[in-house]
């Protein structure tokens, strides 16, 4: 898109809703449910995280109604499996500010951005008991 080349081939006359429509996250799924099993497997503790992006902060195809509608679907995913598996979730998306000072696009994080990043996920680990003694 920022260098004029986009689209090309399908993308030229099929949209991204329809694309996201006919193509469910089940190998998104998978993976998630594949992780859990080898980490478990490994007596590794699985932690899933949603994911935080801004949509005060424009950035082609992100600010796109079509792909943050999948990301909102992929974090209902990883709520919803969390809850299935037993897997403990951090909903950082719910908790992450859109500010767009945080933001480098709408899904990286500025140097400021990563501090704070780190140190809620640092919190959520500390506080649900998943960091070793």
């Amino acid at each position: 898109m920022r260098d004029g080349s986009y689209p090309q081939g399908i993308f030229e006359t099929v949209g991204a809703d329809e694309m996201l429509r006919k193509n469910q996250p089940i190998y998104f799924e998978r993976n998630l449910r594949n992780m859990v099993a080898i980490a478990r497997h490994w007596r590794i503790q699985p932690v899933f995280a949603t994911f935080a992006y801004s949509d005060r902060v424009p950035d082609p195809p992100f600010d796109s109604p079509a792909v943050t509608g999948a990301l909102q679907e992929m974090n209902g995913r990883v709520l919803s499996l969390g809850q299935e598996l037993e897997v403990p979730v951090f909903d950082f998306a719910s908790v992450f500010p859109t500010t767009p000072q945080l933001y480098i696009g709408a899904v990286h994080n500025t140097e400021e951005g990563a501090r704070l990043k780190a140190s809620m996920f640092a919190d959520f680990l500390e506080r649900s008991g998943l960091l070793p003694n």
